[in-house]
């Protein structure tokens, strides 16, 4: 609420009222000094009346200006809930905002982790490949080695088999020509 200002229409403070009242009872006491005792304590009375209506309107004034400030105080009481609870939706859109781009961070990471253990997967599967085909073709040389190795033992033994029946072909010439020596000798000698 908005504090109203003074208007022209106020009445006057209590000082002014203190003076008036003051001067009018001096001069209602100057004019009726002689008066009977009935006189003054009428004149009593309409002075406690003309007091109590100025107590009266005092504490009305006094009520309306207490009224005004717990107005002003509910609109600041207001004001300030409304700046703090602003303040706690800022605090809790920054609060969001944080945790969303550190669970995007997180995200990345481990999107990057998987791309990094994905890659070096892809690279030990390659190494594997390299080293079976190189291994195979090891594999294939020693085969084809022991092959040859093989076939050159069969051919050796083969050679050495020919060379032996050709000795063994040759002694049985030497033998049979020895012994038709020997008849053709012996026939001679008959």
């Amino acid at each position: 609420a908005v504090v109203s200002t003074q208007s022209a229409d106020r009445p006057v403070s209590d000082e002014d009222e203190g003076s008036d009242h003051a001067e009018e009872e001096r001069d209602l006491v100057e004019e009726e000094e002689d008066d009977s005792e009935g006189e003054a304590e009428m004149l009593a009375e309409r002075l406690r009346a003309a007091e109590q209506e100025r107590i009266d309107a005092q504490k009305q004034r006094f009520i309306e200006e207490q009224k005004e400030l717990e107005e002003l105080e509910a609109h600041i009481r207001k004001e300030e809930q409304k700046i703090e609870q602003e303040r706690i939706e800022r605090e809790k859109t920054a609060k969001e905002e944080k945790e969303r781009l550190e669970r995007e961070k997180a995200a990345e990471k481990e999107q990057k982790r998987i791309e990094r253990e994905k890659a070096a997967k892809e690279h030990q599967e390659r190494i594997d490949r390299e080293k079976a085909a190189i291994k195979d073709n090891q594999e294939r040389i020693e085969r084809e080695k022991a092959d040859k190795e093989e076939q050159e033992r069969i051919e050796r033994e083969k050679a050495a088999k020919e060379h032996q029946e050709r000795i063994e072909r040759e002694k049985a010439a030497i033998r049979e020509q020895q012994e038709r020596i020997e008849r053709e000798k012996a026939d001679k000698e008959e």
